[in-house]
């Protein structure tokens, strides 16, 4: 069984959508599937929306955060409660097809135990909306600071932390516990703990697309919070904090 996760937040207007892509696709391809919701304590009709939505649906279901508490503590959540042999997270706006899920998919049936998207391997490619190009620039342009940030930390040949598709076997998900990143920087965080249990790791190129959609990050904060997320994370590589048997 494969496990899909979906943190969301604040997306009741589009959801109708995302919920309609993947039982589409999930009924056209031949594994077997779970698919989980992880509500992030959202403030508009996103839970009825989407309780809704799946209620046609058993292999979907819909786990609710207590309160707003970041997309790492979501995805965190939602490895914990999954029940498949391979457990892939996406964000809520598809920006990546769902056949690409497939490519996942494939990386961990085949030895990795940690595969993700990589947008700046040389065979990935994307598909920028006109309305998305500035946009598309100034993210390249923050990726690429990021990375620099990354490449100190000794994680290895990581070229992209951030893209919003990845995937781990079933047997690491506990080792995956001992993150206590909340927010977007947490995906910089599974790096570390993947580096310092000598995990294998594989990047994916991939087909991601950017749209002309409603964007719910807030750019000072997230700077800032990955800012100071990078130091924890630092720190506690130093302290050997993320390895499976330190207490």
């Amino acid at each position: 069984m494969v496990s899909l996760i979906i943190p969301i937040y604040n997306y009741a207007s589009r959801v109708h959508r995302t919920v309609s892509t993947i039982h589409h696709f999930c009924t056209e391809n031949q594994k077997d599937w779970e698919v989980l919701f992880v509500d992030d304590g959202s403030k508009d009709q996103t839970v009825a929306a989407v309780k809704t939505l799946i209620s046609p649906y058993p292999y979907m279901r819909l786990i609710q955060q207590p309160k707003n508490m970041g997309k790492g503590a979501a995805v965190r959540r939602g490895l914990q409660e999954s029940t498949g042999d391979y457990h892939i997270f996406t964000d809520v706006d598809l920006a990546y097809d769902l056949d690409q899920v497939d490519k996942i998919v494939y990386a961990l049936q085949n030895g990795a135990e940690l595969a993700f998207a990589d947008r700046r391997h040389p065979k990935s490619t994307c598909v920028v909306a006109d309305k998305k190009i500035d946009y598309q620039k100034k993210r390249d342009t923050m990726s690429f600071v990021l990375n620099k940030l990354v490449e100190q930390m000794g994680l290895g040949n990581i070229r992209d932390t951030q893209a919003g598709l990845k995937g781990v076997t079933k047997s690491i998900s506990p080792i995956l516990a001992k993150g206590s990143v909340n927010g977007f920087p947490f995906d910089i965080e599974l790096f570390a703990i993947a580096t310092a249990n000598s995990l294998k790791t594989e990047p994916v190129p991939i087909q991601y697309n950017i749209e002309d959609a409603p964007s719910t990050v807030m750019p000072v904060p997230v700077v800032i919070d990955f800012l100071k997320s990078i130091r924890t994370i630092r720190k506690k590589m130093v302290q050997g904090a993320y390895y499976a048997t330190s207490q």
